[in-house]
C-alpha cells in the first residue's frame, strides 16, 4: 500500500475525483460542522449512515482549508484528533474518550484500505495541524498515544 502526504490543502472536487485513493482527514467527536445547507453531507453517504444518528451532518467549506472539507466523500475517512467542533482541543483528562475514538477510526481505515491503491494524509500531517492542537507539551499522554497509533497504522497499511 502506498502512503503519501498531500502537498497542498485538500480540495473537495479533486478528492472526489480521486476515487482510487483513500484520504484521511481530521475529525471531531460530533462528526459534523456548523450547519450550512451548501455543505450538507448526502443522506446516502456511508458517513451519514455511520455517524448521522437521525441528524443532518455537514462538512467544512473548502475555503477554511480544514481537512474536514472532504467529510462525507466515499473515499474520505476520519481520524478523530479534534476535541470538539467548537475548536476545543483534547486534553489529557479526555484520554479514555480520545483513545476509544481514535482506535475506532484506525480500525475502520484498516478495514477499507484494501479497496484503494493509495492512502493520502493531510499536507500538515495527521495531528500536527492547527485543527487538532495535539502537542507533546499540551497533552503528552494523548500525543504519545497518537504517535504510537499512527505508527501502528502505517505499519498495518504497509501490510495491505
Amino acid at each position: 500500500m502506498k502512503i503519501s502526504r498531500a502537498s497542498v490543502p485538500y480540495v473537495y472536487d479533486q478528492v472526489r475525483r480521486s476515487r482510487n485513493k483513500l484520504y484521511i482527514f481530521e475529525d471531531n467527536p460530533q462528526r459534523t460542522a456548523k450547519p450550512n445547507p451548501y455543505y450538507k453531507i448526502a443522506v446516502d453517504s456511508w458517513y451519514t449512515f455511520k455517524y448521522g444518528n437521525d441528524r443532518n451532518l455537514y462538512r467544512e467549506p473548502g475555503a477554511t482549508q480544514m481537512t474536514s472539507c472532504i467529510r462525507g466523500l466515499p473515499n474520505a475517512f476520519p481520524l478523530c484528533t479534534v476535541g470538539n467542533m467548537m475548536g476545543s482541543f483534547w486534553i489529557d483528562e479526555d484520554f479514555q474518550e480520545a483513545c476509544e475514538l481514535l482506535e475506532s477510526d484506525i480500525y475502520h481505515i484498516i478495514r477499507v484500505a484494501p479497496l484503494f491503491s493509495e492512502v493520502v494524509v493531510p499536507w500538515q500531517g495527521l495531528f500536527r495541524t492547527e485543527e487538532s492542537g495535539i502537542t507533546e507539551s499540551r497533552c503528552p499522554r494523548i500525543y504519545r498515544y497518537l504517535v504510537e497509533q499512527t505508527e501502528y497504522l502505517w505499519w498495518l497499511l504497509k501490510m495491505v
